[in-house]
């Protein structure tokens, strides 16, 4: 059916209205389940975490803590001190920052995914499935449920930089980079994804590698310095303490080879990590297969600090996940994208 400009125009602007619709509604009932104490185990008491007098490494990620704290010194007079049933300036603050986050990973989402398929493919309502992943990462598991207020901004700050990547946008990556640094740790890997996506598509990996320019690795260094740099800083402001690796490991060991775990830790991302893996070479994109490689890393240092039972520590891989599945089944359906359209995507120039 061929609609006139006009029609076309009244029918984008009626489907974004709905799409948002959608998005804010989702977006405020996640909200409202992940403050919620009683579906959730907070680690600390969010408070004593606003003014960095929790364990460390908690302590150290600043960002939400000056959130809260902006929250708490703007609502105090108008609302009780939280307690587990009464919701004052930090359930308000943390319930904002989780619906900003999940409306900014979706609209981050949806532009990566009309940065390969085009501004007004159908495909772009996939991007619903960072929902359906959170949910699974945050919500949905059967044993430890533990929520902490940097995990949903984390996905954010991914989700953009992935975006600022694959659109060569230096002015969007940077303050995110910066920014999300202060919220958690794992900012560290996105000079890999930025390096990555730098090298050449039409070579072997080894070969691209080999002919890169040095003002990019040059480049790459000087991000690593600044995560660095940030991360002192960080601890200066709260007060370093010491990790606990080995006990981690024993923990995550026992959970690896422990049947009745396994259900929980195979559960990631909603299980989606089986078609990812299945409809892997039917990924159009070379620069998102290579990222792949940073899932190893990324695995053997959470074996390292984190607990494996705590999924939501995957989180910042949902927009990647996503937006693989998005492109793959757009191969299978009648109204994808012509493959010029990939590779004009695949094929743009480095960053400027």
């Amino acid at each position: 059916m061929n609609l006139s400009a006009q029609s076309r125009s009244y029918f984008c602007r009626r489907q974004n209205l709905l799409f948002w619709g959608l998005a804010f509604l989702a977006s405020v009932h996640f909200a409202l389940t992940y403050t919620n104490q009683d579906a959730l185990q907070w680690p600390y008491d969010y408070y004593d975490y606003s003014v960095g007098k929790v364990e460390y490494p908690y302590r150290s990620r600043v960002l939400m803590a000056w959130v809260f704290r902006a929250g708490i010194h703007l609502l105090h007079a108008h609302f009780q001190h939280d307690q587990r049933y009464v919701r004052g300036p930090v359930f308000f603050a943390q319930s904002a920052a989780i619906i900003v986050s999940l409306l900014v990973t979706l609209w981050a989402v949806r532009r990566s995914i009309e940065n390969f398929l085009g501004a007004e493919t159908p495909f772009r309502w996939l991007s619903f499935l960072v929902f359906y992943m959170a949910f699974y990462n945050c919500l949905l598991i059967g044993e430890l449920r533990v929520a902490s207020p940097y995990d949903l901004p984390s996905l954010a700050f991914f989700a953009v930089a992935l975006l600022a990547i694959l659109q060569r946008n230096r002015l969007l990556y940077y303050p995110v980079f910066l920014i999300g640094t202060f919220n958690r740790e794992t900012t560290l890997f996105l000079p890999a994804f930025f390096l990555l996506a730098q090298l050449r598509s039409d070579l072997p990996l080894l070969r691209a590698l080999g002919r890169i320019r040095f003002a990019v690795l040059l480049e790459t260094v000087a991000q690593c310095m600044a995560w660095e740099l940030i991360r002192m800083l960080c601890d200066h402001l709260v007060g370093k303490g010491a990790l606990r690796p080995h006990e981690e490991l024993r923990l995550n060991l026992h959970y690896l080879t422990t049947a009745p775990h396994w259900i929980t830790l195979l559960s990631v991302f909603g299980f989606a990590w089986v078609p990812f893996w299945i409809y892997f070479r039917q990924i159009p994109s070379v620069y998102l297969r290579r990222c792949s490689l940073l899932i190893v890393p990324w695995l053997a240092i959470m074996v390292m600090v984190g607990d494996l039972l705590e999924l939501r520590i995957h989180l910042e891989w949902v927009p990647y996940f996503v937006l693989c599945l998005t492109l793959v089944l757009s191969r299978y359906v009648r109204f994808a994208p012509e493959p010029a359209r990939l590779d004009a995507a695949e094929n743009a120039a480095p960053l400027l």
